[in-house]
């Protein structure tokens, strides 16, 4: 039986700066700069492989933390009372990503060769990008804020564990950075906020059926994720290919009231409001959620997969109450 040994007390500095300046009396500047760190997954560490399994994936409790390197960049100006844009520029650099490298094989003996795979800091990523916001502070009975966002991320993998699924090794592994999995370089994100207050609305009967409501709107829109095209030759480029673009739209509604000297809501909310199919995987020969390409059977069954789109019209219904 292997002993235990306690592992060495590590510690981090981490500066981070900030610095802001007014260059109008409706402007301000902008500049943050901070170095951020990360512990690895705890799995990634103490998995316990041995050169008896199948395909054997080892933890390295050695490991030291993922540390990411963060700029950014911007300005604030207010276009009056109520109405705010921002823009804001950054980026972001990170080294020491946990990876997962095959150790080629060797000889124990004359034993067969064995081989094994084991975790190491070895993946980076970098990421730029911007982000456009106009704000509408609350005023009446709204506020609001429209947001754009660009993001451009490379990598020289997607994950810890891409490593122990391919087929290169610590020397043949690819050292140039590529376009990531999760890479969406646009979003578009507005949200609308109502409140009326008690005695606010339209009166029906001696009633305000619409005093004491308060309602939430948002509005997602972002360009599909990146996927690996195939070819009867076999892949391309990796993440050469994209999805298509997804949108969803949620809402939440709760109206206030009393009752038994208690303060009480009801609540509905709205997941996907119009029941859009967000595609979310695809096949590889088309780019497309339900076309697998040529070769295949002329029956759906063997291909509709209800799992390539995202989650459908979802309708919560809730109270609270305040004590």
């Amino acid at each position: 039986m292997t002993p235990f040994r306690a592992g060495k007390i590590r510690s981090q500095l981490s500066p981070r700066i900030g610095i802001s300046h007014p260059v109008t009396d409706k402007a301000v500047i902008y500049f943050n700069y901070g170095h951020f760190f990360q512990n690895p997954v705890y799995r990634n560490l103490y998995l316990e492989g041995t050169l008896l399994d199948a395909i054997p994936l080892i933890g390295n409790p050695t490991m030291e933390n993922e540390h990411s390197v963060h700029y950014e960049f911007g300005i604030r100006n207010y276009l009056d009372e109520t109405h705010v844009i921002g823009l804001t520029l950054w980026a972001k650099d990170t080294s020491n990503l946990v990876g997962s490298e095959k150790v080629p094989s060797f000889f124990r003996g004359i034993a067969n060769p064995y081989s094994y795979t084991v975790f190491l800091n070895y993946d980076y990523a970098l990421s730029r990008g911007f982000d456009i916001s106009l704000f509408r502070c609350f005023s009446g009975i709204w506020s609001g804020r429209l947001n754009y966002s660009f993001l451009y991320a490379q990598s020289n993998r997607d994950d810890p564990w891409a490593g122990y699924r391919g087929e290169h090794t610590l020397m043949t592994s690819p050292k140039r950075p590529r376009v990531v999995g999760w890479d969406q370089p646009h979003r578009f994100t507005g949200q609308l906020d109502l409140q009326l207050a008690e005695g606010v609305g339209p009166q029906i009967a001696g009633l305000r059926l619409f005093e004491k409501i308060s309602a939430n709107i948002l509005f997602k829109a972002s360009a599909g994720r990146p996927f690996t095209p195939t070819t009867q030759k076999g892949q391309l480029e990796p993440h050469s290919g994209r999805r298509p673009w997804t949108y969803q739209c949620d809402m939440r509604l709760c109206r206030d009231f009393t009752m038994f000297g208690l303060e009480c809501g009801l609540i509905v909310q709205v997941r996907n409001v119009f029941d859009h199919r967000n595609v979310v995987a695809v096949y590889s020969r088309t780019g497309k959620p339900d076309d697998p390409g040529p070769n295949t059977s002329s029956y759906s069954d063997n291909y509709d997969k209800s799992h390539f789109f995202g989650q459908p019209r979802l309708i919560d219904f809730g109270i609270r109450l305040h004590f």
